[in-house]
């Protein structure tokens, strides 16, 4: 976030914060209107705690932010074309299968959809598995 963050003020630009979530399947014996309600109250969860980290990692930078529903990588791809994004900045952990091997797998799918340029950032202290 800080290096976003400072990109954005170095280059005088728009700060775009974009978290994309998916509901997966109601649970079984569960009514879709109780799956609903809880649906409703992890977004709002989410969204608060989306903006408690912005107050502690970007304070002054008054970023747009996207909270999107949808599989990640389409969300945030389809973002980038909307918005006409020309720098996307990812943190990114490596996960699972070759794909996800060098920059993890949800940048790996953005990757393949955006005609931006893509920077993926490891967290500090993160040692590869392999």
């Amino acid at each position: 976030m800080e290096l976003a963050v400072s990109m954005a003020k170095l280059e005088e630009s728009e700060l775009h914060v974009v978290h994309a979530w998916k509901q997966f399947g109601a649970p079984v014996g569960e009514s879709q209107e109780t799956w609903k309600r809880w649906e409703h109250t992890a977004r709002l969860e989410l969204n608060r705690r989306l903006h408690e980290f912005l107050a502690v990692q970007s304070p002054g930078s008054n970023p747009q932010v996207h909270f999107v529903s949808g599989t990640p990588s389409l969300a945030i791809s389809g973002l980038v074309h909307e918005k006409c994004i020309d720098l996307l900045v990812m943190g990114t952990v490596c996960r699972t299968g070759i794909r996800g091997f060098f920059i993890g797998n949800t940048a790996e799918g953005v990757l393949r959809r955006v005609g931006c340029s893509l920077l993926t950032v490891k967290p500090e202290g993160f040692v590869s598995p392999i």
